[in-house]
């Protein structure tokens, strides 16, 4: 790699690093070509993107960002993950630890994420699970109110529906 080549590298690592809210580390040992292909389909199917760059050129980046804490996870072969869906990509990398992938840890750009955590944001509800447990809650208690004032309408019918046939039947 030239140096302009690796100049342009950089730029464009800087500019995903700000540009997505997340970025997890993780490495990569005897991961075959077919296993790392199958990783990137999966990961661009949930809007993350993936680099595999140098270490000694992720340093210069994390240490540009002030991201303290996060070279520590570079060593040996890292591949960094890109992302601003970050419960759905942590549980793409949960999934593909068995097949020589381990996760490392991450960054939302104000903490450094263990590996730990990153398996704690995996076993968060996903974005459309949350959306419809919020809704199904604000859903239940107007449905709870309808019915509980439908159901007064409903008694005084009865009621006075059973007065009214025991007036006729004296």
């Amino acid at each position: 790699m030239t140096r302009q080549e690796k100049q342009e590298f950089l730029s464009n690592l800087e500019e995903r690093y700000k540009t997505n809210e997340f970025v997890f580390l993780v490495g990569m040992s005897k991961v075959n070509a077919s296993a790392a292909l199958e990783f990137r389909a999966e990961a661009r199917r949930v809007n993350a993107q993936c680099v595999v760059a140098k270490n000694t050129l992720s340093r210069i980046i994390v240490k540009d960002l002030s991201i303290k804490g996060l070279e520590n996870h570079l060593s040996k072969q890292v591949l960094t993950v890109f992302t601003n869906n970050p419960v759905e990509t942590a549980k793409l990398l949960e999934k593909y630890e068995d097949k020589g992938y381990t996760i490392l840890g991450g960054t939302d750009k104000t903490s450094v994420f263990t590996q730990n955590d990153v398996k704690k944001l995996a076993s968060l509800p996903s974005l459309s699970v949350l959306r419809s447990m919020l809704l199904s809650s604000i859903l239940g208690v107007h449905t709870k109110t309808v019915r509980v004032l439908s159901e007064s309408a409903a008694s005084l019918v009865r009621l006075i529906a059973i007065a009214s046939k025991n007036k006729n039947n004296q």
